[in-house]
């Protein structure tokens, strides 16, 4: 029954600090699987999703060969004539997905030159995608999901390519680079060059890394806080006092935002995040310093000693130091009385006052110390009339 109700006291002693705990525990687990489910999920879209623009690649744009005869024989032995495309807009060729996990397109529009008319009747033209290579040369995207169409109209000729983007199906994140090609012979040969950028597309996992990194960065700060003014053993009862304490809730709420904000700025905001496993790292790093010099700031300006009963150390040694003056002019160094041994004591008290710690170890010496100075002044009758 005592182990019983020494386990309830203890869960009741440190209850705020356990519902804190529990509430951080939930929120990590949250984020993790809810990010995980969210990968799992598009992996089993991209197992369903067929690339259907990818498809027409796989048929080439047929090319209308000469007829036979003569003209056919001195067309293959004299330079062929070919068509020229001209870029009518400037397209943007940079494509960012950042986040997103869908189709994204970049179409060219071109004007043909063709005063042989080569083209005539022509409704196409044979293109071909190379492969985009990460700008760290170990991954590529897949040429399933990437595809290009050139197509003919009168003098105009449109090239359409498109990415598509699932779940561990057009590549993993980073910056990639590739060039799409016309090299239909009845045209003088085109590139186009096309640069992609893509970020890890789940934010709960980054998200999670960050909010588990918040309890030891916490509980550096706390260590730090102590190493400068508490020389006593380390204990949960400190540390639930510093979490709890207007210092502790204002230290712990900006290391929080600065948190936030390296997770937006390195994450959110960065376009091939996820890219290598030293970004996870960097994340976290940054994150924690983040959080500890915010916080380390604000816990350094002030100390927040503050006893459930409204009491400082400092306003008890004030008080004490006030009621041993109303005794007597000479207070500094004992009240002047009759009786040696109450002055004697109560000199002893003042020097205590003096010397009495500031901070929270010393609440309960000067408390102890009110009392008994209290109780010296009445018995001696100073004070009275």
């Amino acid at each position: 029954m005592k182990k019983q109700s020494a386990l309830g006291a203890g869960i009741i002693h440190f209850s705020r600090i356990i519902v804190l705990g529990l509430l951080w525990a939930v929120a990590v687990v949250y984020l993790l699987q809810s990010g995980l489910q969210a990968m799992e999920d598009a992996e089993t879209l991209a197992s369903k999703r067929s690339p259907a623009l990818a498809a027409e690649n796989e048929a080439p744009c047929a090319v209308v060969e000469p007829a036979a005869g003569e003209d056919a024989t001195a067309a293959s032995t004299a330079e062929p004539a070919r068509a020229t495309l001209t870029l009518q807009e400037n397209t943007s060729t940079t494509v960012t997905f950042g986040r997103g996990t869908d189709q994204l397109e970049r179409e060219f529009d071109y004007t043909i030159a063709d005063p042989d008319g080569i083209l005539s009747g022509a409704t196409c033209l044979q293109v071909e995608v190379s492969p985009f290579i990460r700008d760290t040369g170990d991954a590529q995207l897949e040429r399933k999901r990437i595809s290009a169409v050139a197509t003919v109209s009168g003098d105009r000729a449109l090239i359409v390519v498109n990415f598509d983007r699932t779940w561990a199906a057009l590549g993993d994140p980073g910056s990639y680079a590739g060039v799409v090609r016309v090299l239909d012979p009845r045209v003088e040969r085109t590139e186009v060059a096309l640069q992609l950028t893509m970020s890890f597309p789940f934010w709960q996992l980054p998200l999670a890394i960050s909010i588990f990194m918040l309890f030891p960065a916490i509980v550096y700060v706390w260590l730090l806080k102590g190493s400068f003014g508490d020389a006593g053993a380390l204990s949960i009862t400190k540390f639930q006092n510093f979490v709890i304490s207007r210092n502790g809730i204002l230290a712990i709420g900006a290391g929080t935002v600065a948190a936030v904000g390296v997770y937006s700025a390195t994450y959110l905001s960065g376009p091939t995040w996820g890219s290598s496993s030293a970004q996870v790292l960097t994340l976290v790093g940054a994150a924690f310093a983040a959080f500890a010099t915010a916080s380390t700031a604000v816990a350094a300006a002030g100390a927040d000693t503050t006893t459930s009963g409204g009491l400082t150390a400092e306003a008890i040694g004030k008080a004490v130091a006030g009621a041993i003056a109303t005794h007597g002019p000479e207070a500094a160094g004992g009240v002047k009385t009759s009786d040696g041994a109450a002055n004697a004591e109560t000199g002893k008290a003042n020097d205590k006052v003096k010397s009495a710690p500031t901070g929270s170890a010393g609440l309960e010496e000067l408390h102890a110390l009110t009392k008994k100075e209290s109780t010296a002044l009445d018995s001696t009758g100073n004070g009275k009339g």
